[in-house]
């Protein structure tokens, strides 16, 4: 039985109990690329990158390290429609994805130290999917039927947009689309429904 709930903030949560021994955690931000204006190409993707860069109670290896040294994985993805954050982790702390994902959507920093070389890393990932033909037709193919916004530019952005992304812009994007009537977090595995949604 699929247990869903929405709360009066607008925020929405799902659980689906199982016997599997392992819990899967999704926090589905509803904002895509195809909700970017123009200029912000790509930022739904660089935010994807600094929310695991530290928030106001864990650094970035703290994020990383609670996760993988519980025995667990941590991943996201952006697409042209929503972004994703998904933590897998052993059922007994499952708390513990719970706390670290609601941490990163409510706390993250964007410090100075982490945004720059974060930019860089995302700049060298653009400048690689230029090197992929495969890539270069992909984007091609959707500029063609699209032309040059939402479905018609690349999700990662250009690198004119993510070299004028300021910290401070970032966070203003952040601040306006991660609230809780755009959230969505789905539980998967072996856990009680009212003690998730308690805990949710």
């Amino acid at each position: 039985m699929i247990f869903e709930q929405t709360l009066p903030n607008g925020f929405e949560y799902v659980v689906c109990p199982t016997q599997s021994p392992v819990v899967a955690v999704y926090l589905w931000v509803d904002v895509g690329s195809i909700d970017e204006s123009h200029s912000e190409a790509g930022f739904c993707h660089f935010l994807e990158h600094m929310l695991f860069k530290g928030t106001k109670k864990r650094t970035t290896q703290e994020i990383a390290g609670t996760v993988e040294g519980s025995g667990g994985d941590l991943n996201a993805f952006t697409s042209f429609e929503y972004t994703v954050y998904h933590i897998t982790i052993a059922k007994d702390r499952w708390l513990t994805a719970n706390e670290i994902l609601s941490d990163m959507a409510e706390g993250s920093l964007f410090l100075k130290d982490e945004f720059d070389p974060e930019k860089a890393v995302i700049l060298e990932e653009i400048r690689r999917c230029e090197d992929s033909p495969e890539r270069q037709l992909y984007y091609g193919a959707y500029q063609q039927l699209y032309g040059n916004a939402g479905y018609g530019r690349p999700v990662i952005g250009f690198p004119r947009t993510v070299k004028a992304c300021s910290a401070l812009r970032l966070k203003q994007f952040w601040k306006h689309w991660y609230v809780p009537q755009l959230m969505t977090l789905v539980v998967c595995g072996d856990v009680d429904v009212a003690h998730a949604s308690q805990k949710i």
